[in-house]
C-alpha cells in the first residue's frame, strides 16, 4: 500500500492490511493508491487488525472490491477462496493491460 502512494502500481491485493494502526512503527497513516484495480479480503473475527478499517479503506476509495469472510487475521480458513480471488484479480489485470 506505501509503494502504492508514490508509485504506479496495476494492482493491490491486500490480504487484512494493517491499515489506520496506532502502533509506533506504522508511521504512514493517509492512503491515496491509484491504481485501477484495489480488492481487499478481511475476516470478520480478525483480533489483530480490526476489519472495520478495511471498510473505511473501500467506502474512501471508490471502487475497491472488499471481501469479509468468516476468518480471523490469519486467513487459514479462506486458503482456497484466496487462491480463486487472486487468480481472477491476476486475470483482470492482465486484461486492463492489453
Amino acid at each position: 500500500m506505501v509503494v502504492a502512494n508514490e508509485q504506479p502500481v496495476a494492482g493491490l491485493f491486500l490480504m487484512a492490511p494493517a491499515l489506520w494502526m496506532t502502533a509506533e512503527e506504522y508511521t504512514i497513516q493517509s492512503y491515496t493508491p491509484k491504481p485501477p484495480h484495489i480488492e481487499i479480503t478481511h475476516g470478520l473475527l480478525d483480533d489483530t487488525v480490526p476489519c472495520e478499517n478495511s471498510i473505511r479503506f473501500a467506502r474512501e476509495h471508490e471502487g475497491t472490491i472488499l471481501h469479509l469472510v468468516p476468518d480471523d487475521h490469519r486467513l487459514k480458513a479462506s486458503h482456497d477462496f484466496l487462491a480463486y480471488q487472486f487468480q481472477r484479480f491476476l486475470e483482470d489485470i492482465s486484461k486492463q493491460e492489453m
